[in-house]
């Protein structure tokens, strides 16, 4: 069937066409009577989509994902005919195009290994070389048993238990730094009841001498890190009353200064406002707010700054840079909203709130790292029945889930990340209140 066309289209159809003559390309306002086009799509044979999936089986006590490799290959062919009127030269085109396309998920598995069987109420595990003989050694405490403990490492994942204190009634938290710069690392615990809150200096040789900052102190949460810019490290410290800092007077002793009256969950320190200082981040359940506070001037004053006020029963806060673009974003977890979220800086300090999981049930603690070595920070979570790995799958919008154990009876309060057997990725260990485990999962993805 042949249609009249105005000869601006023809003269575009006609800048493909080779051989026209002179005078039908300037032909002005004449009108062509008969043309058409038409276009065929073939799909050439031998074009093929392949899928192959592999499941590893491993012994009892090995968590394993599956990974699918998909390659598609894809051959098309284009011919484009242009049909003009008599005279005129009809001209075919054929274009041929292949695209391949693959992807590949790699298989990581978690196996675990467990370090201490007995370890009454275990509440809390920090790993850090506290030796300095260049390997991962793992710091623990035991809420029921009263006790902090370390676990020395020999290179070779074989861990032997040093006792530091066992009369630190109710310590439930640990963090280890050198307080005191003289280049060993030293231990905060903090106690929910009991204690309250102490450092136990070490003197060189792994013997720990205890300096209690508040008998009173209930504690949640504790962080160290350089607030004032003196080059010694102060303390952080979240409460059932309040959140503040404890400014090293480089003397061994420490003053307090409280931030806000508030009971406080997550405490961190980090550089928010990329101004070089360590600002703090915070987490309050029984207000359901999310804060941040600017270390305005790089001294220690602290100006209160708001993420969120109505993120219900929030009880986990961590500070990672998802989208990986410079700055600090902040990842946070909702027990009564089943939920890990994120908070993605905007690069003045203003957050968008993104959400990762709404499905885990009692979502609770949350850890970051990058977990199968494909650049981009996961996520671990604690949710009421399991641990999960959220895979992020690379643009931190999108997060898969897997399962690394069930701890229905095991009731896991802490995990840490760190490459325990150094063989380049990222390990898991931590502590099981209900069955008084320390333990650690070996990441087998290589």
């Amino acid at each position: 069937m042949f249609s009249k066309v105005k000869i601006c289209v023809f003269v575009v159809l006609c800048l493909g066409i080779v051989g026209l003559s002179a005078g039908l390309i300037g032909c002005g306002s004449r009108v062509v009577d008969e043309s058409s086009t038409s276009t065929t799509i073939t799909l050439l044979p031998g074009a093929t989509t392949t899928t192959t999936s592999t499941t590893v089986t491993l012994a009892p006590g090995v968590t394993t994902t599956t990974s699918t490799t998909t390659s598609t290959t894809t051959t098309s062919t284009t011919t484009t005919t242009v049909t003009l009127p008599p005279g005129v030269a009809t001209t075919t085109s054929t274009t041929t195009s292949t695209t391949t396309t693959s992807t590949t998920t790699t298989t990581i598995g978690f196996t675990a290994h467990t370090i201490d069987p007995d370890f009454d109420g275990a509440s809390s595990v920090f790993g850090v070389d506290l030796d300095s003989d260049g390997d991962i050694d793992v710091v623990a405490v035991a809420e029921k048993a009263d006790e902090i403990a370390w676990y020395e490492n020999d290179r070779s994942e074989n861990l032997t238990k040093h006792s530091v204190t066992s009369t630190f009634e109710g310590v439930k938290k640990v963090y280890a730094a050198d307080l005191d710069n003289d280049a060993d690392i030293d231990l905060v615990g903090g106690c929910f009841t009991g204690s309250g809150l102490a450092w136990f200096e070490n003197n060189g040789s792994q013997n720990f001498t205890t300096h209690v900052l508040d008998a009173d102190a209930s504690v949640f949460s504790i962080y160290v890190a350089d607030l004032n810019g003196d080059d010694f490290r102060d303390i952080v410290v979240g409460d059932s009353s309040t959140i503040s800092w404890w400014e090293n007077n480089q003397d061994q002793t420490f003053t307090k200064h409280s931030l806000r009256s508030a009971f406080t969950g997550d405490v961190y320190a980090v550089d928010i406002d990329d101004d070089g200082d360590p600002d703090l981040l915070s987490a309050h359940a029984y207000s359901d707010t999310i804060r941040w506070w600017d270390n305005s001037d790089g001294l220690g004053d602290f100006t209160e700054r708001i993420i969120s006020d109505d993120y219900i029963d929030v009880h986990s806060v961590l500070a990672v840079d998802f989208d990986q673009d410079g700055d600090i974003d902040v990842l946070s977890t909702s027990g009564s909203s089943n939920e890990v979220s994120w908070w993605q800086n905007n690069g003045s300090q203003s957050f968008t709130y993104h959400v990762i999981d709404n499905g885990i049930y009692q979502a609770s603690f949350a850890w970051a790292g990058d977990l199968d070595g494909d650049s981009e920070p996961d996520v671990l979570v604690r949710g009421n029945y399991n641990v999960y790995w959220l895979h992020n799958d690379g643009s931190a919008e999108s997060f898969s889930q897997h399962t690394i154990c069930n701890i229905t009876f095991d009731f896991p309060m802490s995990f840490s990340l760190l490459d325990i057997d150094q063989d380049g990725d990222i390990d898991l260990f931590g502590a099981y209140y209900g069955s008084d485990d320390v333990v650690w999962w070996e990441n087998s993805r290589f």
